[in-house]
């Protein structure tokens, strides 16, 4: 064999495990997309579900959930809770589409919980009030206590009408606003 023939059958072989390895990758990342009835998607490692029944939660046994915070949860509405933090870039730009979610979903009812540490509090503060288009958010007084119940940061929460957590996920949800509308659209 000559080594012409030896480059070429080479670059078969390069073409040949090239092949095998993006069929594999399209094979796993249509695996990623089965249908599941508990289940929205799994997009870029962001699980957005409803939780099951033996999972869900009341408000009231979270430890860091103060009365006035549970006061801010509506009733008549699904509660949709954003936690981010000042220093947390993904957080600052999903905001703007959390907000129109909200428009888009008279159901809805967004509050936003700020995380940021105490050092950091007032620039926060200040971020929000210079961007936050006079929308409220919630500053708790024991951040820490609420950064151990996360998975990270953006944190995202959904309460039914019962006050009962029915989904929670970590990530921001710009690009997959229309998976966390077909999981609100179940519990309308």
């Amino acid at each position: 064999m000559n080594t012409s023939e030896r480059k070429t059958l080479r670059l078969m072989k390069l073409v040949s495990f090239g092949t095998i390895c993006l069929i594999l990758l399209v094979l796993f990342i249509l695996s990623q997309y089965q249908d599941n009835k508990e289940s929205a998607s799994l997009v870029a490692s962001t699980r957005i579900e409803l939780l099951n029944k033996q999972q869900v939660l009341n408000i009231k046994a979270l430890p860091w959930a103060s009365e006035d915070f549970s006061k801010e949860l509506s009733n008549n509405k699904i509660n949709y809770i954003n936690y981010w933090a000042q220093w947390c870039e993904p957080c600052l730009t999903e905001i703007p589409h959390l907000k129109k979610m909200t428009k888009d979903n008279p159901n809805l009812k967004l509050i936003f919980v700020n995380v940021d540490n105490k050092s950091n509090l007032e620039k926060a503060k200040k971020w929000w009030d210079e961007n936050g288009d006079g929308t409220a958010t919630y500053y708790p007084a024991f951040e820490n206590k609420i950064l151990k119940h996360t998975r990270g940061l953006p944190y995202h929460q959904v309460y039914n009408k019962n006050k009962d957590l029915v989904s929670h996920f970590t990530g921001n949800i710009e690009g997959k606003e229309s998976l966390v509308q077909l999981m609100l659209k179940d519990l309308n």
